[in-house]
């Protein structure tokens, strides 16, 4: 049997969410970091992300997911109970910047 399509924009921004919080990093740090990596965000872009108002670019995506931790396909097929221990997990073994 086939399994239902996810909606992947509403379980990104979820992730989003999760892996932050599991990694202690506040809005404004995760703007910081997209900003280091050439995209122009802020705090209210990160929050507009999180409660699903912005919606997010393929590069973003998958730079965001690495300043988090979280390998991209994850972001958008895991639960945000599960992203928040890979998050942990990974922050445990690499140095994220």
């Amino acid at each position: 049997m086939a399994r239902a399509p996810i909606d992947a924009a509403p379980r990104f921004a979820a992730n989003h969410y999760a892996a932050r919080r599991a990694l202690g990093l506040t809005q404004t740090q995760v703007a910081a970091r997209m900003s280091a990596r050439g995209f122009k965000w802020h705090q209210a872009t990160v929050y507009k992300i999180e409660n699903g108002s912005r919606q997010v670019h393929i590069g973003e995506a998958a730079a965001v997911a690495a300043v988090l931790g979280v390998p991209l396909d994850r972001m958008v097929s895991e639960t945000p109970a599960r992203i928040a221990r890979i998050a942990k997990d990974n922050l445990r073994s690499t140095v994220i910047v």
